[in-house]
């Protein structure tokens, strides 16, 4: 039977920017932000980052150049981000 409702949408976090020289901003409204994981294109981790609250900035200034796979684990799920360290 055809229903007008709609599936509510499912937050997730808020990376940004995701092309970065330096800073790396995190945030959850109203969850609790667990670990932020950055792993290398190649597969190395890079960063691991015990979090509390629902917002974080990462400086990331000193890493390599490249592409990065950031890791947010929050309200027991996972989520993935590309980033760019430029």
């Amino acid at each position: 039977m055809p229903t007008n409702v709609r599936a509510a949408k499912e937050a997730k976090p808020k990376v940004w920017p995701r092309s970065t020289s330096d800073r790396l901003n995190v945030s959850f409204a109203g969850h609790d932000l667990q670990s932020l994981t950055l792993t290398s294109a190649g597969g190395e981790t890079m960063m691991r980052q015990k979090a509390g609250g629902d917002e974080i900035t990462l400086h990331i200034g000193s890493m390599p150049k490249g592409i990065y796979i950031l890791t947010v684990e929050a309200g027991g799920k996972s989520y993935y981000y590309k980033v760019i360290r430029k």
